[in-house]
């Protein structure tokens, strides 16, 4: 089967964006330091300045720490590191499937990896946050190009919730580092829609011509773009032991645009169940003429909670509005798509956003919706 055709996607949709955007951890204000821990006691080359275009979003404006003239081996983890803070409160803000993605990196050349940890407030960092491989992990990375992995663990109180800790240790603890180059860092939610998309479906790969016809006949074309850019060197969502990769120019070229309808959606995959800051605020009837009780919510692992019991808010409720519509900032914040949950290999991923000016959903019967979506990948 065609790999680029959706079967049930996966949004990957990036915590730290929405976090800068909407102004929650100050990463655009004079309280920066506040939010933000960056500690590189081997070369100084890691300030706040560089620190904060890892998390832009942006692979294709890469930062390069040149350590290898440092002789820096077996790190633990305090040399060089970077705390933000989640604008998460509770451990029940963390319910959910989280995942950690570093792009455009040659951490296999370079015998480097990065560690993710739960900190508290004076970024003292907690037991890891275990990650599983969804491609190309960090225990063992095997390539250079892009990693994705899910957070399995949790922090183990409220303190240690509210931030992480990203950091840089040797692959192999008797090696140097090299010299690291680094794309982006992402950290979010992963959110799978359960259902695939209908059988009614349209895909398209676009190309940056411009053409005219001269006026004596001549058929003239103009090349803005043709193939995505480099991740620090590497082609964008591959994979490669190299350093330096041949043929680069035959990279995979166009744009990939995918038009898709969901149907037969529950309601609480849609919308929220809970899209209040505080969810234990919703026990018992809170409107005359309501006779249904308490509000009931299923997680990810198909529990059925109360949710003022389990504090279920608009920042763990497991819909695609709480997720993709609020998360992506009314769909202008990129997040990366899997086409197709049961295909992760390297050309089964893409930088992407939604082109939609708004979120409709169309009732077809009670409690059971469809939703439309054009999603384009980006660069």
């Amino acid at each position: 089967m065609a790999r680029d055709i959706p079967f049930k996607p996966r949004f990957f949709i990036d915590h730290l964006q929405f976090l800068k955007h909407t102004g929650i951890i100050g990463a655009f204000d004079s309280n920066i330091n506040d939010n933000i821990l960056v500690q590189d006691t081997i070369g100084d080359f890691l300030n706040n300045e560089s620190a904060m275009k890892l998390f832009d979003f942006n692979p294709t404006n890469h930062i390069n720490l040149p350590y290898s003239e440092y002789e820096a081996q077996n790190l633990n983890g305090s040399e060089l590191k970077i705390g933000f803070n989640t604008g998460l409160k509770k451990t029940s803000d963390w319910e959910g499937r989280w995942y950690v993605a570093t792009l455009g990196h040659n951490l296999y050349s370079a015998n480097g990896k990065i560690r993710t940890n739960f900190a508290n407030q004076d970024f003292q960092a907690q037991s890891t946050t275990q990650p599983t491989e969804i491609i190309n992990g960090m225990n063992p990375i095997n390539y250079n190009g892009f990693s994705i992995e899910e957070i399995t663990a949790k922090p183990s109180d409220d303190d240690y919730a509210q931030h992480i800790v990203f950091s840089l240790l040797n692959r192999q603890s008797d090696t140097n580092l090299g010299d690291i180059n680094l794309g982006a860092i992402s950290f979010g939610k992963i959110f799978d829609l359960s259902i695939s998309s209908d059988m009614k479906m349209s895909m398209s790969y676009e190309y940056g011509f411009d053409t005219k016809t001269s006026r004596n006949g001549a058929y003239l074309s103009n090349s803005r773009w043709f193939q995505k850019p480099l991740f620090a060197g590497f082609p964008a969502f591959e994979l490669s032991k190299e350093e330096s990769v041949d043929a680069i120019g035959f990279r995979k070229s166009g744009r990939r645009v995918y038009d898709l309808s969901f149907t037969y959606l529950s309601g609480d995959e849609t919308l929220a169940t809970s899209g209040v800051l505080d969810g234990t605020t919703l026990e018992g009837y809170l409107f005359e003429g309501d006779t249904s009780g308490d509000l009931t919510d299923t997680d990810t692992d198909n529990n059925v909670a109360s949710v003022h019991e389990a504090n279920i808010n608009i920042m763990n409720d497991n819909s695609i509005y709480s997720q993709i519509v609020h998360k992506s900032m009314g769909f202008q914040l990129p997040f990366i798509f899997q086409p197709d949950t049961r295909y992760s290999k390297p050309d089964g991923f893409m930088l992407a956003r939604v082109d939609e000016k708004d979120f409709q959903v169309e009732q077809l019967m009670p409690d059971l919706y469809r939703i439309k979506m054009k999603i384009e990948e980006i660069w």
